[in-house]
This record gives C-alpha cells, sequence and structure tokens, in this order.
C-alpha cells in the first residue's frame, strides 16, 4: 500500500497563478476583538487588490478564500465577518475612542459587533449583567445575561443590504465550520465487513460536534475541494439576510428554533459555539440531520482501501427507534452525498444542546486542512522541495497561543516544594478540569508545523504589541485580564485589541506571508509588474503572496487603554445586584428543604453580597494593576 503521507506528483491545470487560502480561528471569549480585526484588515488589503486589479504594475496572481473554521469566539468573528464582507456599507472609517485615539475599520458590522456592542454594561442595550433575562422570571440558564449575545445578532443583522458585486477572492462555495461540544454526544465505530454484512468495531461517544454551512453568493472564485463538498452542508445566501427578520427571542427560545429561517439557524450555530459554560447559555442546536452525522467526512488519515469503501466517513451508532440497522448501512455505503442526502429518513433532525465548541476543538485547523487538499489525505506540498507546487496555506488566528515560558512560569508558581503536596485529594480535583480540556486540545503535529518557518503552509497571527524600544511587551491584549473577560469591561479595551489585530495583520502580510520569488504562484504573479516595493524585506528573497499597497494606510498602535475606581464600582455594584437576582433564584431551583432554603438567603443577605462586591473588586483590581492598566485617581 503506498506511504500515505507521500506527496503525490500533482500537475496544476489552473490556467492562473491561484494561492488558496484557508482560515482558522481560535477561541477567545472578549479578546474576539483582536481576531475580528485581524479579518478586517484581511478583507481590506484583499479589497484593496481588487479594486487595482487590471492596472499597471498589480500582481496578476489571485488569493482565494475557501474554507473558515472557528471555536467559540471565532466562529461568531467568521459567522458575522462573512456577512461583514458583502455588506453595502463596507469601506474604510474611522472612528474617534476614547482613550485610543483613531481606531481604524472596513467592516462596520463587524466592529459594532466586537467593539460597540458586548459589554458588561450598557445605558442603551442588552448587557451582560443586565437584569432582563431574570425579570422574566424564567427558568435559570446562565450566571451572564442570556439576552445579550442574541440582542447584538439582531442588531447587526438588521435592515442588511449585500452588494451586488462578487468577491474574487472567495469562492462560490465558502465553507463555514462551526465548533460545538454537543452535550449528548454521538455514538461511531470503525466499521467492518464480515460474511457481507457491516458490523462495528472499536465503539466511542464523540462530544466534539461541529456545522457546516456553505455560502454560495459571497465569492466568485471556483474552487472545488475533495473533502469539504462531500461533507454535508447547510446551502446559504447572503441575499436572504436581507429579507430575512432575525430576532432575538428567535436565536434564545428552543420552542421557536422550528419555526426560524436559515440565518436565524446559522446565528443560533455561531453563538452555541461562544457559548461559554455556565457564564453564557448553552444553546439548542437543531441544523445538523441524521444524513449529516452518517455522511460526514472526518480529517483522518484513512488507509486507500477503507476510503475505498466508505471515502472518510465513520459509522454512526443510533438508536433503532430512529433509523434501522439495514437502513442505516444502506445509506453509509451510498458514497454520494448528494443521493445519500436526498434519502427522506436522512433529514430527521438530530438536536442537541451544546456549549462551548473550544472545550474539545479550540483551534480546528484539521477541518480548514482536509479542506484544502488537493489529493486527501495526501498533505499539500509546503516546503522548497515541491515548490513548485506551495499555492494553499491555512492562517491560524489565535489570541491566545500557548506560551511556552509563561506556562512553565505559572507550572513552577503554583506546584508545592513540599513531596506529594500536589497528591492532595483537592489539589487533583482541581488540576483535573484544566487536564482533561488541556489533552482534549493537544495537537503536537499541527502546531509544530505552524511554528516551522520552513513550512509555507501553515501560519500563526498572534497579538504583539512592542514599546518604544521596540521591545516585546509582556502583556498585548487589553481584553487579556480575568480570563479573557475582560473585554467587557470597557469599549476602550475592544478597540485597543480591535485595532491591535489589524496592526498585526498589516505586518504579518508585509514582512511574513510571503513565498520565496522563484516558487510557481508569486512568479507568475509578478512577472509583468516586477517585485519592486512586494519584498518582506531588502534581500528580495521573498515576496508578499496578499500584496500590500504604498497607498494601504498602516494602522497605528492604539494607546493602552486603562480602567479604574469608577469602572470598577460601576461593574460591581451591577455584579451584586444581578446576584440578587441569581442567588435566590439558584436556591429555589435546587429545592433543598424550606429551613436550608432560608438559612442559605440569608447568609448570602449579611455576608454573601458584602464578600461577593468585595473579593470582585479585588480581582479586577489586581490584575489591572499586574498588567499596567490601572487607572490611580491622581492620573485623572
Amino acid at each position: 500500500m503506498p506511504d500515505p503521507l507521500d506527496i503525490p506528483d500533482i500537475q496544476t491545470t489552473e490556467t492562473e497563478a491561484v494561492f488558496h487560502l484557508g482560515l482558522t480561528m481560535a477561541g477567545a471569549i472578549s479578546a474576539g476583538a483582536y481576531t475580528a480585526g485581524v479579518f478586517d484588515c484581511l478583507i481590506a488589503a484583499l479589497e484593496l487588490w481588487q479594486q487595482k486589479a487590471g492596472q499597471a504594475n498589480v500582481p496578476k496572481h489571485k488569493v482565494v478564500i475557501s474554507v473558515m473554521s472557528g471555536a467559540s469566539a471565532g466562529s461568531i468573528v467568521g459567522a458575522v465577518g462573512v456577512a461583514a464582507a458583502a455588506d453595502s456599507k463596507a469601506g474604510l472609517q474611522h472612528e474617534q475612542v476614547p482613550q485610543v485615539g483613531q481606531v481604524s475599520y472596513t467592516l462596520p458590522m463587524l466592529y459594532q459587533a466586537w467593539v460597540r456592542l458586548p459589554a458588561f454594561l450598557s445605558e442603551t442595550q442588552q448587557a451582560l449583567l443586565g437584569l432582563d433575562d431574570l425579570m422574566a422570571k424564567a427558568p435559570l440558564v446562565s450566571v451572564l445575561n442570556s439576552a445579550a449575545l442574541p440582542g447584538i445578532v439582531e442588531q447587526c443583522f438588521a435592515n442588511y443590504q449585500k452588494t451586488a458585486e462578487l468577491k474574487a477572492y472567495f469562492s462560490t462555495s465558502l465553507h463555514l465550520f462551526f465548533t460545538h461540544s454537543n452535550l449528548r454526544g454521538v455514538g461511531y465505530s470503525v466499521p467492518f465487513a464480515t460474511e457481507g454484512r457491516l458490523k462495528t468495531g472499536y465503539a466511542m461517544t464523540n462530544h466534539a460536534d461541529r456545522t457546516h454551512f456553505v455560502v454560495t453568493d459571497l465569492g466568485s472564485a471556483d474552487v472545488t475541494s475533495a473533502w469539504a463538498d462531500a461533507d454535508p452542508a447547510i446551502l446559504m445566501q447572503l441575499q436572504g439576510l436581507q429579507t430575512e427578520k432575525i430576532t432575538a427571542k428567535d436565536i434564545l427560545d428552543p420552542s421557536q428554533d422550528y419555526n426560524t429561517g436559515p440565518w436565524a439557524k446559522y446565528a443560533g450555530a455561531a453563538l452555541a459555539s461562544g457559548s461559554f459554560p455556565a457564564a453564557l447559555a448553552a444553546r439548542y442546536v437543531s441544523v445538523n440531520t441524521l444524513g449529516h452525522y452518517v455522511a460526514r467526512q472526518w480529517p483522518l488519515q484513512f488507509p486507500d482501501s477503507y476510503r475505498a469503501k466508505y471515502n472518510f466517513r465513520l459509522l454512526p451508532r443510533l438508536s433503532s427507534q430512529v433509523i434501522s440497522p439495514e437502513k442505516l448501512t444502506e445509506l453509509f455505503t451510498e458514497k454520494d452525498t448528494r443521493v445519500l442526502m436526498a434519502d427522506p429518513v436522512a433529514a430527521v433532525t438530530l438536536p442537541y444542546t451544546a456549549v462551548d465548541g473550544g472545550m474539545f476543538n479550540n483551534e480546528p485547523f484539521e477541518l480548514t486542512r482536509f479542506s484544502l487538499m488537493k489529493n486527501p489525505p495526501k498533505p499539500n506540498p509546503r516546503d522548497e522541495k515541491f515548490a513548485a507546487l506551495v499555492d494553499r496555506a491555512v492562517v491560524m488566528i489565535d489570541p491566545f497561543p500557548p506560551q511556552h515560558a509563561q506556562e512553565a512560569k505559572e507550572t513552577a508558581d503554583g506546584a508545592s516544594t513540599e513531596p506529594f503536596a500536589d497528591a492532595l485529594l483537592l489539589k487533583v480535583i482541581k488540576a483535573l478540569i484544566p487536564a482533561f480540556l488541556n489533552q482534549s486540545r493537544c495537537k503536537f503535529d499541527e502546531l509544530v508545523a505552524a511554528y516551522d518557518e520552513q513550512v509555507y503552509s501553515r501560519y500563526l497571527i498572534s497579538p504583539s504589541r512592542k514599546n518604544a524600544a521596540e521591545q516585546a511587551e509582556e502583556h498585548a491584549l487589553a481584553s487579556g485580564l480575568v480570563g479573557g473577560f475582560g473585554g467587557f469591561l470597557a469599549e476602550a479595551f475592544r478597540a485597543h485589541d480591535y485595532q491591535l489585530g489589524r496592526r498585526n495583520c498589516y505586518h504579518f502580510l508585509k514582512h511574513h506571508f510571503s513565498l520565496p520569488a522563484d516558487y510557481e504562484v508569486v512568479r507568475k504573479g509578478y512577472a509583468q509588474c516586477g517585485g519592486e516595493g512586494f519584498y518582506t524585506d531588502l534581500t528580495e528573497k521573498e515576496l508578499q503572496i496578499i500584496p500590500i499597497f504604498s497607498d494601504f494606510p498602516e494602522p497605528r498602535q492604539p494607546d493602552w487603554p486603562l480602567a479604574g475606581a469608577t469602572e470598577l464600582n460601576a461593574l460591581v455594584d451591577a455584579a451584586a445586584k444581578r446576584a440578587d437576582l441569581l442567588v435566590p433564584a439558584l436556591i429555589k431551583e435546587s429545592e433543598p428543604k424550606f429551613f436550608i432554603k432560608l438559612a442559605a438567603t440569608l447568609v448570602w443577605k449579611l455576608w454573601g453580597k458584602k464578600e461577593l462586591k468585595t473579593a470582585l473588586y479585588k480581582l479586577l483590581e489586581t490584575d489591572l494593576k499586574k498588567r499596567k492598566q490601572w487607572r490611580s485617581s491622581s492620573s485623572g
């Protein structure tokens, strides 16, 4: 059997030089503002290039985005970003933000979704510490206001108008993957045949789920994907967003789910990917059908003999009340996904409750990578050995990438010097959940390639902020405090991170996202105009894959935003007011005995509320001071 890792001798049939780009956007909580800023700058650079097409001294090759995968905040950035890229109001704009200076943005819908609207406190709209959900006396679903994020979706998608122009830098079928943590789970097994009958092998339950959408009216580049095209997807058209009215109630109320349109389900699926457990409401997801699980393509190195029979599928273990074993075998062995999905049985909905997709897959590289493969599962050419064939890459945007030095320091600070002290019961219990999460996200092969400067198929964009001496600051993101929730404290924090994302993306495109000048794509692309002004450095060895023109403004480094006692007191008071309703409701729903309930309520009123306010203020103040974001009263 041939080695599945061998790179095939691929002969390109494309008449023009095309570089295929896939994006993966990691979970980030409020630092999704950074990811949004990166996406904003990327679209701005591609849009300017499209506008200059055909002019003298403009590179002739193309860059086409055909797939985007996201987890948590990354899913929400992708979901809104796709619509924002075709928004008729898109275009370079400037906005004055207090304590930040001039913040530029190209995609106003994305800026609104990640900078203007999401906040702990607001006088004009639903806020994360608002009381609307608790005042409604509805069952508790989250610590923070469950109505806030659906309200943002409703505002962002209201009165949407799509531009008539198709984007040459997007494919005609743009694949979008949103990861979910499916609390129900789906059973799977590796099938094997005995005496002509399909039987199950090693069985397991998978909770790392996903939804797959394909937007068909954004781009004009005709691109196919052997892997992603065979994966069942929900087809979407942006023009439908102009007529479908999306309301927060549609997204919040599971009973309304079957009555809602495709874009409300799309928005709900994106929010489900970002449903941070307990803090934000879990979501009811009903877009995946039985057919989606039977025909699902898995990003795995299956043997050739297996793929010849079953493509990239794994056999789901489904109840006989849902589908008979014989019918399941019939569907599973039907290799044509379109034929399979046309079967009425495949349309049976398999809904589930979902929380944050980042729990089990926070960096879904593999979905993007397999979608970009020319001949899956064989990897794409990616180094100088196959220079003429390097024509595609995955760009990962991660606001919180692994930091080896920081992790080592935290381990050293947290570990005990006493023998076996870390084996004590409470310490073991405390360490279990982080250990489970870290292990479930561990992808050594993907991360090593992303950090390898000789690999031209995987790139990483992560926060970088430098001081006046051009030295890297210890903290780059203003939203990094309180485990990533800090951006919701102040709009200035989110505005900073959005602009930093734009700036980091600009420098990435200008100085790092490149190929050696003799590689096929850039050699053809720059053949007529020459590379002057488009080399990444003075050695003139590498050319920019996405050209940065001299009239593309470099985003300025934003001022480091501060917060002080005024902001903290307002936040702590709002948190206490919410807790005043939340805690009694929790006690009531826990159904304790009458006297236990009475005692718990008294403890909260007499002691708990005061302690909460003191502890929360101290936590925020300490973190702000540690990160040099504290504004003392003397500094105004």
